[in-house]
């Protein structure tokens, strides 16, 4: 059976009504791409987003596609692994992410806090540097400091490769002119130290966002532009000792070309005596935190200090948490009962030697030439810190030491 032909000024009419017809069909199913399951949102006050609270791995801020919840994707990418952990592989920390740690905890100005300032001292402190040496590698770091938050917070339209050029083009610049400034010695002690500093440096690959959403307003009316990236955020953290005193130390960097990501840094140090911490809160791409514990009489016991550290970063055109690392440093700390005899220069040297704190370095305003000493030891890493408490002073030295 032929169906009968419309008459010519009814067949336009149809067509129309019919391309419209398919074309709404087609706009549904985009849409619901576009917005895309709803997802958890990150709590102002923690800085957590509670639907994706797992540790991540995986790089941010590019074309959105794919249809994964970012808990399923950050869960696969764990599984896949993807960390880089100086703990267990410091040969695969690059050296300039390992500078680019040391310089930005060494560094410290008169508008930084005095926890602050102190600790980047006790750092620089533990490479042994004499005070001229130890003056230019602080303003160096300084500088450096400076130059790079003026980086970051400018950010990058360009590709991000080309933004991790220029970053790594200022921590050169940085290790170029503490190579031409610092004596051979000190310069030698930088870089052992700095390589000994891999251990505690953990890098997180930027979510991948060629397999996420992003919300329905950024991606029809982005911004800014956003790349796909190979970079990774870095998670730091490092502990020093200066008269008695703890300081810890904790750096999230996630900084990136789209300038989006907010990191927060947390750190705890409990002792037997009491404990103290610090949390930065959400902020930018860099969040560093430093607290210090000073040492009381209830510490000078064998045992441990503990470190407690946190690192976070959001990123938001991925929604999801990529970096969300929690450790723990284990400090062992050891006291020592001896007999000491003063040498001048404020040091002392043990009346029987054995390799444990055989000499110290300012233990007061006391200076008796022969003197009965409880000393705390700390290991910090390769360093071994000593505190000493005159208990009594005396005319010559006795052996054996009651608690060698």
């Amino acid at each position: 059976m032929q169906l009968p032909k419309l008459p010519i000024h009814l067949r336009r009419p149809l067509l129309v009504s019919l391309a419209v017809g398919l074309s709404v069909v087609a706009f549904i199913p985009a849409v619901f791409t576009l917005v895309g399951p709803s997802r958890g949102r990150p709590n102002a006050a923690s800085g957590h987003n509670p639907a994706t609270a797992n540790p991540v791995t995986g790089a941010c801020c590019g074309a959105a596609a794919g249809r994964h919840r970012p808990a399923q994707l950050l869960q696969a990418q764990a599984s896949a692994g993807g960390v880089i952990d100086g703990s267990t592989n410091p040969g695969a920390i690059p050296d300039d992410r390992a500078y680019h740690m040391v310089l930005l905890t060494t560094a410290a100005s008169a508008s930084d806090t005095a926890v602050h300032q102190a600790g980047a001292a006790s750092i620089i402190a533990k490479m042994q540097l004499q005070p001229p040496d130890a003056t230019i590698l602080a303003s160096i770091a300084n500088q450096y400091r400076t130059s790079f938050q003026a980086f970051i917070s400018v950010g990058s339209t360009s590709s991000e490769a080309a933004y991790e050029q220029g970053r790594a083009a200022l921590t050169a610049a940085a290790i170029s002119d503490l190579s031409a400034q610092l004596t051979p010695l000190a310069y030698a002690r930088l870089v052992v130290y700095t390589q000994d500093e891999k251990a505690h440096i953990k890098l997180f690959p930027f979510p991948d966002m060629t397999s996420n959403h992003a919300g329905l307003w950024d991606r029809l009316f982005p911004i800014k532009t956003v790349h796909a990236m190979n970079a990774y955020g870095t998670a730091y953290r490092t502990e020093s000792e200066a008269g008695g005193a703890v300081y810890a130390t904790v750096v999230t960097d996630t900084s990136a070309s789209c300038s989006c990501h907010k990191s927060s840094s947390a750190v705890t140090i409990k002792a037997r005596g009491g404990s103290a911490n610090f949390s930065t809160g959400l902020v930018g791409p860099l969040a560093q935190a430093e607290t210090v514990y000073t040492l009381t009489g209830d510490d000078f016991v064998d045992g441990t200090i503990e470190v407690d550290s946190t690192n976070y970063s959001w990123c938001p055109i991925f929604n999801g948490a990529f970096i969300n690392s929690n450790n723990t440093d284990w400090l062992p700390l050891r006291t020592i009962e001896a007999y000491y005899y003063y040498t001048g220069n404020n040091i002392y040297n043990r009346c029987n030697p054995n390799g444990n704190c055989d000499s110290m370095i300012g233990v007061g305003n006391t200076t008796p030439q022969y003197g009965f000493f409880h000393v705390t030891e700390i290991n910090i890493g390769p360093v071994h810190f000593c505190q000493a408490n005159l208990q009594e002073a005396l005319t010559k030295c006795y052996s054996p030491d009651p608690k060698p």
